[in-house]
């Protein structure tokens, strides 16, 4: 008897690990799958409200494609949400994760991540604004760089986007010195609002919500923006999930032109920033 329980409480494991590990091909067999989500704490795309509940413009499409896929799919998808401690960790995490782990964290795609993951279509466009306390003269001209920040504090979110561009402002400054890193985009902010010290990028929808929800003396250098970037979830370069997401944001006229699409952006963000954002 006790030979037979410990076989079944073997066998009973190796089934859940093996329900845990699922490719969309073994979901489409299957008919249920799911997902570690690693998720990377920031305001307006994935965090927790009030009530503690997790939500956010990321959390909300996911829960739209896992919406999507028992319609279209018949696949019962759920998800096992993994709190990131940093946007490096995110990226770390998915390129050594299971097939069955997605990113995220506000991933724009480049050149060199293309390569190191697979990309869903984007859900999202991106502007990176550079930050920096109200006492710090406007940028009139990129030319100016030098004049403007040559005496101040980079610092950014290492691994980001956001760390690339800094470093072509230092570089451009002709200055040494090398960014400090932040935990979190809105770390930068406060640091920023708190000492006239520090300058550094941000994407324009974590700045709108915090100069929303925190009225400071901080400003954006308009001259200094760049608008070429688009968001998406990642997935490890064995896994198949992308496949069937890029099915759901791309199929028909593509969920980004959907009523539910714009209702999310509604949702997390002002009238002011999403035709910023939203994508066409």
């Amino acid at each position: 008897m006790n030979k037979l329980l410990l076989l079944s409480i073997l066998l009973l494991s190796v089934f859940g690990l093996k329900s845990q590990n699922n490719t969309w091909k073994e979901a489409v067999e299957s008919k249920n799958a799911v997902l570690d989500v690693i998720f990377y704490e920031n305001e307006p795309f994935s965090y927790f409200d009030k009530d503690k509940q997790l939500t956010g413009i990321e959390i909300d499409i996911l829960n739209s494609f896992k919406k999507w896929m028992y319609q279209n799919k018949g696949v019962a998808l759920n998800y096992n949400y993994i709190k990131s401690t940093s946007f490096q960790n995110t990226l770390t995490t998915i390129a050594n994760g299971k097939t069955n782990s997605i990113g995220a964290s506000t991933v724009s795609k480049t050149d060199q991540r293309a390569r190191d993951y697979n990309f869903s279509a984007p859900y999202l466009k991106n502007i990176s604004v550079l930050i920096s306390h109200g006492d710090v003269p406007t940028l009139v001209s990129t030319n100016h760089f030098e004049t403007t920040f040559s005496g101040l504090i980079p610092i950014t979110i290492q691994g980001s986007i956001h760390e690339t561009l800094l470093k072509e402002v230092v570089k451009a400054c002709k200055s040494e010195r090398t960014p400090e890193f932040a935990d979190s985009p809105m770390k930068i902010l406060e640091l920023i609002s708190d000492n006239p010290r520090y300058y550094g990028y941000v994407d324009i929808l974590t700045y709108w919500k915090y100069i929303k929800n925190h009225p400071s003396n901080i400003k954006m250098h308009k001259k200094a923006t760049i608008g070429n970037e688009f968001l998406g979830f990642i997935f490890p370069q064995n896994s198949d999930w992308n496949i069937p997401m890029n099915e759901f944001f791309e199929s028909g006229f593509g969920f980004t032109s959907t009523k539910a699409y714009r209702e999310i952006l509604e949702k997390h963000l002002g009238y002011e920033v999403i035709d910023f954002v939203e994508l066409d």
